[in-house]
């Protein structure tokens, strides 16, 4: 069985949780994409709210694992928590 470095690393995130902040329809589409691919759980932080993020986000949901949407504004510490 041959092994490689990039192998192992996408293994390795099978299943993992990640967090995109900031995804929008223009930024982090293809990160999202692949993590969903990977069966990733994701946690998406957006603001956009376009027709585009809400295709995204139905698409996303048929890769991965799990996804928790927030949409609040995090600019300040009470509403990140």
């Amino acid at each position: 069985v041959i092994t490689s470095p990039e192998g192992d690393i996408l293994r390795e995130l099978e299943g993992a949780r990640i967090l995109i902040t900031g995804l929008s329809a223009d930024a982090g589409v293809d990160l999202a994409r692949t993590f969903a691919d990977l069966k990733a759980r994701l946690v998406i932080h957006t603001r956009d709210l376009s027709p585009d993020m809400t295709e995204l986000i139905a698409l996303l949901t048929q890769s991965a694992r799990e996804i928790r949407l927030y949409t609040a504004d995090i600019a300040t510490a009470d509403g990140a928590t």
